[in-house]
């Protein structure tokens, strides 16, 4: 005998069954041109070596801001790292965020 809304709500104490409320929240996965698969409008896939060569270079540069930041608050005698370390270590770098170059 299948459980209706009614009995669900009163064995979970008066909550919705989860997957009820997954229906009701969860949206179409539908792009503008129908690619489907949860990537949007038709969106490409990227090539092994592009993907590796953007990991590689992001890699990178995230290191070469993190031992800025690191060194900014080393040399300010913290422990902890601010929000203003890195600033200013992207900023002395070139790429200075939107809203915190001062």
């Amino acid at each position: 005998m299948a459980r209706t809304k009614q009995t669900a709500r009163k064995a979970t104490s008066g909550k919705a069954p989860r997957k009820h409320i997954a229906q009701l929240i969860r949206a179409p996965r539908r792009g503008k041109r129908g690619g489907g698969g949860g990537r949007g409008g038709g969106g490409k896939h990227k090539s092994f070596l592009v993907k590796q060569d953007t990991h590689g270079v992001t890699n990178i540069l995230l290191e070469n801001v993190i031992r800025d930041v690191v060194t900014s608050a080393h040399h300010a005698g913290r422990d902890s790292v601010t929000a203003a370390d890195v600033a200013a270590a992207l900023k002395r770098q070139g790429r200075s965020l939107y809203g915190l170059s001062g």
